[in-house]
Formats: structure tokens, C-alpha cells, sequence
């Protein structure tokens, strides 16, 4: 019973882990990376993720009838519970979740950002703790990751999209789930810049099956092609892929700037950044100190997820 109730504890903390990740995904300008590494499973995720897309693993499963040993090879190669957990709890906050995120981005866009952009300043802070050892040779990829992030905040969205299709929606995903993985990258920012998040939103909504499995679809092919990559610098290069993400994560906070021209839902994130005053002589209230609070609201849940995560790290293998 005590073994037990240890696993359900673990089981319930790697939900909601899966769940936090899933309600920033839904937010354009925040990643699911960024709360991953924040909580101490990223490298854990990205060695699991690996592992399902490589070879060795699917091996055990071969070779003949499938006998129970062979079930339980494969589930421990590929960290199969940690894996189909985490992804519960990502699906269960996509699909709970994302009418509420998408009303809320519509009538207060600016508070939930001033929310994000709390959590994303103090992850930065708290990120750049994992580092093993700080040197100068870490700051090109930290430049590199700063210039990546700040154009990709720029980017103009991106016409060609009118009516997306299955074939849109699986290239879109292939896309957007290398962002998701990348702390300081957005595959829902990804998604609006390419005219494509109101298309997921609603067939999310819609339960539509067709149009989410070819996203779905796309979303593994785009893991296939980049979590090696991912997985070898990790290995390989810690520290400078550490500091490009962090880069990346200082290049894109213009995106979580919480005034902007214009509220119109998620895709007022694409708009210009207005300071207070100014947004207040467009006519809208920017209500400086619920912003405000909501800023350290966010910062303190970041420095309490990081809290509990520096318990969990660890080495990537």
C-alpha cells in the first residue's frame, strides 16, 4: 500500500506537470518547454521521447509473439508511464481548458499576458540556476538564441492559409510541436503566425477527427525529424544548449508585453506593444495594478514549480 500510495503521489505530480504544460501550450508566446524545464522533467521528456522514436526500444517488441517481459522491456526503454501521464495531463488541460483560455484571450488578453510574462522573467532566472558552470563560451549560443527569439517575436504572420486543410494542419504541426518543445518558443505563436491556431482551436472544440488527427499526425512527424537532435545536444553540449534556450526565452518576452494595440482575442498578441499610458488614450482600461499583481502571481508559481522541480532533475542518457 505504501508503494502505492508513492507511485499515485508520482503519477499525480507528472499529470500536473502534463497539465501545466498544456494550459501554456494553449497561450500564444508561452511554450510547454519552458514549464517542462521549469519543473525539472525536460530532460527526462526529451530522453523518453527518444527513446519511443528510436529503434532499440520497438525491437523488444519483435522477434515473435509478444510476451509479457517483452510489454514491460518496451514500457521501461521508453519511460512509457512517465510518458502517457504527462501527455494525460497535456490533453486533459487542451481539451478542458482551451474554450475558457480562448474567451479569456478575448476579453482580457492583456491580464492573462501580464500572467505569462511574470511566470516566463522568473523561469529565466531560475533556469539559468541549472547551468553547470558559467564561462564566456556560453554567450554566442545565448546571443544566437536571443536573435532567434526576437525574430521570431517580429515575424509578420504569414499569408496562404485562408481555408486550411488536413495537409495544412499536419505541415503546421510538424512545425508547431518543434516550438513546443523549445523553451523561449511558441508552437501556438507558430500556429497564429501561420493563420492556423483558430482552425486547431475549433477542432479542438468540435472534436473534429479528421482535421486533429492529420495535426496530430504532423506533430509526430516533426518529433521524428528533431527530438535526435534535441536529445544529442543535451547530451553533448548541456551548457551552450542551456544558454541558446535561455537566449531564446529573453528574446521572445516583447511577445508577452501585456498592452497592445488591439485586443482582438489570441490574435492581438500579433499587434504592436502599447505602453499603459498609450493604451489608455485608445480607450481601454490597462488596469496597471491587477497587471501588476498577476505579474508576481506569475512569478511566484514560477519560482514554486522550480522549487519542486531541482528535486527531479536529471542527467540526460
Amino acid at each position: 500500500m505504501k508503494h502505492n500510495g508513492g507511485f499515485l503521489r508520482g503519477a499525480a505530480g507528472i499529470f500536473l506537470r502534463g497539465f501545466a504544460m498544456g494550459l501554456a501550450d494553449l497561450v500564444p508566446g508561452v511554450s510547454g518547454g519552458t514549464v517542462a524545464l521549469l519543473c525539472g522533467i525536460y530532460e527526462r521528456l526529451v530522453a523518453a521521447l527518444r527513446a519511443l522514436l528510436g529503434a532499440a526500444a520497438w525491437r523488444a517488441l519483435s522477434g515473435g509473439a509478444w510476451r509479457d517481459w517483452r510489454v514491460r522491456d518496451f514500457a521501461r526503454r521508453v519511460d512509457l508511464v512517465f510518458l502517457g501521464v504527462l501527455l494525460g495531463g497535456v490533453l486533459s488541460a487542451v481539451l478542458l481548458c482551451a474554450g475558457t483560455l480562448e474567451s479569456l484571450l478575448e476579453r482580457k488578453l492583456h491580464l492573462v499576458l501580464a500572467f505569462f510574462l511574470g511566470l516566463v522573467l522568473a523561469s529565466i532566472v531560475a533556469v539559468a540556476r541549472r547551468l553547470r558552470r558559467w564561462r564566456w563560451g556560453l554567450l554566442p549560443p545565448a546571443l544566437l538564441g536571443v536573435l532567434v527569439g526576437l525574430l521570431s517575436a517580429l515575424l509578420p504572420p504569414i499569408p496562404g492559409f485562408a481555408e486550411p486543410g488536413a495537409v495544412a494542419l499536419f505541415l503546421g504541426g510538424a512545425v508547431a510541436i518543434c516550438a513546443m518543445l523549445l523553451p523561449g518558443l511558441s508552437g501556438s505563436y507558430v500556429l497564429l503566425l501561420l493563420g492556423l491556431y483558430p482552425t486547431v482551436i475549433s477542432a479542438l472544440h468540435e472534436r473534429d477527427a479528421l482535421l486533429l488527427g492529420a495535426f496530430w499526425g504532423g506533430c509526430i512527424a516533426g518529433l521524428l525529424c528533431f527530438v535526435r537532435l534535441l536529445h544529442w545536444l543535451l547530451c553533448h553540449r548541456y551548457d551552450s544548449t542551456l544558454g541558446f534556450l535561455l537566449g531564446l526565452m529573453v528574446g521572445g518576452l516583447q511577445r508577452l508585453w501585456p498592452w497592445k494595440q488591439q485586443e482582438a482575442g489570441a490574435e492581438g498578441i500579433l499587434q504592436p506593444n502599447l505602453s499603459p499610458m498609450a493604451f489608455s488614450v485608445a480607450g481601454e482600461n490597462p488596469q496597471i495594478v491587477a497587471a501588476l499583481v498577476l505579474l508576481v502571481g506569475g512569478a511566484l508559481l514560477a519560482l514554486m514549480l522550480d522549487s519542486a522541480g531541482r528535486r527531479l532533475v536529471k542527467p540526460v542518457v
